[in-house]
């Protein structure tokens, strides 16, 4: 298999064009954020389209912790599953 390589200067450049724009709204999964100042951007990159499609096919359990939660997407994922506020 051949996978295109990814410069880092491509991914900077990239995530300068995120940075700059904020703060900015943006929908994601149906869920409304807005992205503020110095906030990691949701909506950036594939990992969060991976997690996000990841904790949306889980259960809700108990308890559940999104830890350096930027924008807040990941723990409206969990509530939007049912996990309790």
């Amino acid at each position: 298999m051949n996978t295109p390589v990814m410069s880092i200067a491509k991914r900077e450049k990239e995530l300068s064009y995120y940075l700059d724009r904020q703060p900015y709204p943006v929908e994601l999964d149906g869920i409304h954020l807005m992205i503020a100042k110095n906030v990691f951007p949701s909506d950036f990159g594939i990992t969060r389209s991976f997690f996000g499609h990841f904790i949306l096919q889980q259960a809700p359990a108990a308890m559940g912790l999104d830890m350096g939660c930027g924008s807040g997407y990941f723990a409206c994922l969990l509530k939007k599953i049912g996990h309790p506020s």
